[in-house]
Formats: structure tokens, sequence, C-alpha cells
């Protein structure tokens, strides 16, 4: 018998689900596809974007990849090397990063 999913989450702990898979399930946060790391910068920690929507400082985003899966709220976007306070779809902006991330990871904005 398969365990329950939305159920007890002791029961689902008995049963071998992990206490973090089963706290995400009732903390869900909602995200929306913001853009995708085209490049980064390893000696600036800066990430390059191409994005689909807009981007603002203080947003909260979460970049995902095959390895990459960091949190975090935007601090600095930049273009040409001007700061700017906030991004439209279609432009290529530069984004101070707190961690590694990879070409080809995907940008999530948490709503």
């Amino acid at each position: 018998m398969a365990a329950p999913i939305f159920g007890d989450w002791k029961m689902s702990l008995r049963r071998g689900w992990r206490l973090s898979f089963v706290a995400s399930l009732e903390d869900r946060t909602m995200e929306k596809r913001i853009g995708t790391v085209t490049h980064y910068y390893t000696h600036l920690g800066v990430a390059v974007l191409d994005l689909t929507d807009d981007i603002r400082q203080g947003d909260q985003i979460h970049i995902a990849g095959h390895i990459t899966d960091l949190v975090m709220v935007v601090q600095s976007i930049e273009v040409e090397h001007q700061k700017i306070e906030s991004a439209k779809p279609g432009m290529e902006v530069a984004l101070k990063v707190d961690d590694y991330v990879r070409a080809g990871d995907e940008v999530y904005q948490v709503v």
C-alpha cells in the first residue's frame, strides 16, 4: 500500500518518506519562470540572465538546474555596467548571485 501523501506526516515518516518532502507539500510556494542563465563569471560572482518576464530589486528568486538549487533576494541588477531597478522581458541582465550557477539553469520568481 502506498504511503499517503497528504495524510499524517508521522505515518508517512514510518513508511520511509523524508520529513523535508512532506513539509514541502504543506509549504507550497508558487514559482513563475522568468529566465535562463546564459553565462556565469566565477571571479565576479555574476550571472548573465536572458529574461522572459519582469524582475526587480527585492524580488526573491530561485535558480534551479541539474546541480544548482539557489534561493536568494535580488540585490543588484545591471545592464551594460549600469545599475537598474527593474528589467523587462527580452533584456539580457547581469545579476550578483550568492553561489555558483551554471549556464542553462532556469530562473524562477518566488511568488
